[in-house]
């Protein structure tokens, strides 16, 4: 079971924590925007110790977030970055596994590179045809861009 919750007030809001200092902190540094946390360098404030850490990579160069998966190499400098990247994995795997149950025939790595979607190329889209079949008459600065 778990202990006492101690919801937002913000009617918009639906995040709830297990002690009321977190409860403040997300509060401040949310709704009210309270950022303590100055950068040395370029003197940009931020609402906490690990956004400052975080915002510190930037001026270094530094991304020690790395993706762990074989073969990816990939580094951000956010801990969230990773995560959402996380996520691309995660989907992939998925798709190889409804793939495999499809066609043994494709290698492993040859299914991950056609689900990759790095160095993806999509055909060019050709806009002019698609307001012509619609009869829009395009500004002619989307005109030139054509």
């Amino acid at each position: 079971m778990l202990g006492q919750q101690f919801s937002c007030y913000y009617t918009w809001c639906d995040k709830s924590f297990n002690s009321k200092y977190n409860l403040k902190r997300h509060i401040n540094a949310t709704h009210i925007g309270i950022k303590k946390f100055n950068c040395e360098v370029c003197s940009k404030k931020l609402v906490s110790k690990q956004n400052l850490t975080e915002h510190m990579y930037t001026h270094t160069g530094e991304k020690p977030f790395r993706c762990e998966e074989p073969g990816c190499g990939k580094s951000y400098r956010q801990s969230s970055q990773l995560s959402v990247h996380k996520k691309v994995h995660k989907r992939n795997q998925k798709k190889l596994g409804e793939k495999k149950t499809k066609s043994k025939e494709i290698s492993d790595q040859e299914e991950r590179d056609q689900l990759s979607l790095d160095g993806l190329e999509l055909p060019p889209i050709n806009f002019e045809s698609c307001f012509r079949q619609q009869n829009i008459k395009l500004p002619i600065y989307h005109s030139l861009l054509i």
